[in-house]
């Protein structure tokens, strides 16, 4: 009994990285995560499925492999940058919902299956850019 509990003392918190990759692993089911930007290396897979991700005051920049499947959501306040691959089911929201302009842009095409732009601003694309269900586009 003493070796469990000196071995659970001398255990370390796991890191936010780590703490990602299990919340991957095991899913976002119903539930929502927080950031303050994401980054998607080369070679990274980032999986939402179902979840609602809010980077708040920040945007994504994709450079590997990005996939907002049954009915997840990402809410930006910042921009959208795909350099990498980007996959998405009907169900699946983009939210582009910011303050300031905010651009859709990166080095390959996007193709959403809803997009809303909801911004006290505009928005600027410097990519191509499909949209296979609904955009909706509001203004405050």
């Amino acid at each position: 009994m003493k070796k469990i509990i000196e071995s659970a003392a001398s255990m370390k918190r796991p890191s936010t990285r780590m703490l990602l990759f299990m919340a991957l692993l095991f899913g976002f089911q119903s539930s929502l995560l927080y950031a303050q930007g994401i980054k998607i290396g080369s070679g990274a897979y980032f999986i939402n499925s179902g979840a609602i991700v809010n980077a708040k005051n920040a945007g994504i920049t994709n450079l590997g492999s990005l996939s907002n499947v049954t009915s997840g959501s990402v809410k930006l306040s910042g921009d959208w940058q795909n350099s990498g691959s980007y996959t998405t089911d009907a169900g699946s929201t983009v939210y582009l919902n910011g303050a300031t302009l905010q651009s859709v842009g990166g080095t390959n095409p996007t193709t959403f299956s809803n997009l809303q732009l909801n911004n006290a601003s505009e928005g600027t694309l410097s990519i191509s850019l499909t949209i296979s269900r609904t955009l909706d586009l509001q203004v405050r």
